[in-house]
This record gives C-alpha cells, sequence and structure tokens, in this order.
C-alpha cells in the first residue's frame, strides 16, 4: 500500500474528502441566508407589533347637544410614535351616530390627554375606540 491510498482511506473513513467540504460551504451558506431572511423577518415584525404598545382609553365622555359629543382620552405610546385612532359615538340603541379619526402627533413624552369634540347625528349615549394604528 502506498502513502495516498492510506491517507484517501483515512479521508474517506473519517469524512474529510472534497465533496464533504462542498457540503460544509453549501450549509454555511444556507445557514447565512436562513439567518439575514429570519433577521429581516423579525426587523418588520417589529415595526408592526409598535401598534401594540399604543393604549388609549376614554377617560370622560359628555353630551354637549344633541348633536355634538365630546370624548376625553388618555393616550399611552412610545415616545416619538405617530399614530391615529378612530373614536365612534354610539346611541343608546348601540348605532352609531358619530366617528371622527384623531391624529396623534409624535411628542417626547408617553401620554397624551386629548379632548375630541365629535358631532352626531343624533344625541349619543356613549363613546368608545374602534382602533389605532400607524400611519
Amino acid at each position: 500500500m502506498n502513502k495516498h491510498n492510506d491517507t484517501s482511506l483515512i479521508a474517506d473513513r473519517y469524512g474529510s474528502t472534497e465533496s464533504s467540504k462542498k457540503n460544509i460551504k453549501l450549509a454555511a451558506w444556507i445557514f447565512g441566508a436562513l439567518f439575514a431572511v429570519g433577521f429581516g423577518l423579525f426587523v418588520i415584525f417589529q415595526n408592526w407589533n409598535a401598534a401594540s404598545s399604543i393604549n388609549v382609553q376614554v377617560i370622560n365622555m359628555r353630551v354637549d347637544s344633541a348633536t355634538q359629543f365630546t370624548v376625553d382620552l388618555l393616550a399611552d405610546a412610545p415616545p416619538g410614535t405617530k399614530y391615529q385612532c378612530a373614536i365612534e359615538v354610539q346611541s343608546a340603541g348601540k348605532g352609531v351616530v358619530g366617528w371622527k379619526i384623531v391624529d396623534f402627533d409624535a411628542v417626547n413624552v408617553w401620554s397624551q390627554s386629548v379632548t375630541v369634540p365629535i358631532n352626531t347625528t343624533e344625541s349619543g349615549a356613549s363613546g368608545l375606540i374602534s382602533g389605532c394604528w400607524l400611519p
């Protein structure tokens, strides 16, 4: 037996052949690509998830007239976040009698207090937040 055959036998036996080196490189490229895609998805979902850190509560509501309703809101969001909320006024029969989109500007504090006057088609009984989103 010559030395070359001994080396190739050992290489075959312990997995150090040329094809195994190619497989390792291929696996490294696949792992790198999957990591890049996963990181990209993480960044995208973190931005979508920012809307879930917005919390808006109705603090007070009052009927000003048969066609005017006022809702006082307390809004909490991370500083620098610009967002919008839909405010709805419902009648005693739970029908929607007025609504308004409220824009919250990016400010440097967590909480904002906002008073929202809403025109209604008839006297309102309650005000609620339909939803909030990032513009």
